[in-house]
C-alpha cells in the first residue's frame, strides 16, 4: 500500500499545505465556484474578474483524492454547460500516523 513517503504513489499534501485552481470564465458576469472533496470543501477567491484563483488549506479531517469541482451560474442563475475540465486534482490528502 503507497504511503505518503512512497514518491510512486504521487503527490501528496499535508495538514496546512495550499492547493490552487485557476478559472477562467467567458461569457458570464458572475463569479464560479470550486468545490472539492466531493462537495465538502469550498476553495476561495479574491478575483472580480476572470481569471479567477480559488485557493484552499488543507485542514484536519480532509482525505483522499483532492479532486476540483468548478461551475458557474449566469446572472439568471442558469448553470453553465460547458465547464470544460471537471476532473482537476491536486494530489492526495491522508493523514499521517
Amino acid at each position: 500500500m503507497a504511503t505518503p513517503r512512497d514518491p510512486a504513489a504521487g503527490p501528496y499534501v499535508r495538514v496546512g499545505d495550499v492547493v490552487s485552481a485557476t478559472v477562467t470564465v467567458t461569457g458570464a458576469e458572475s463569479t464560479p465556484t470550486v468545490l472539492l472533496f466531493g462537495g465538502a470543501r469550498a476553495a476561495v477567491t479574491f478575483n472580480q474578474s476572470s481569471p479567477f484563483l480559488f485557493s484552499y488549506t488543507i485542514q484536519a479531517g480532509d482525505n483522499g483524492e483532492i479532486a476540483f469541482a468548478a461551475s458557474v451560474k449566469d446572472a439568471a442563475r442558469n448553470e453553465a454547460t460547458d465547464v470544460g475540465d471537471t476532473g482537476l486534482t491536486a494530489g492526495n490528502m491522508h493523514h499521517e500516523r
